[in-house]
């Protein structure tokens, strides 16, 4: 198993980066929401 994080989608709001995040980890993938939003973390 690898521990490159690889980029599988960008979204415009949170809410649906957290949704999607959601499922992946529902089906037992891990997931990382990273955003930069001007104040938010990276």
């Amino acid at each position: 198993m690898s521990d490159t994080l690889i980029a599988i989608s960008y979204f415009s709001s949170d809410f649906e980066a957290e949704i999607a995040g959601g499922k992946l980890q529902a089906s037992g993938i891990n997931s990382y929401v990273f955003k930069d939003d001007c104040g938010g973390f990276l």
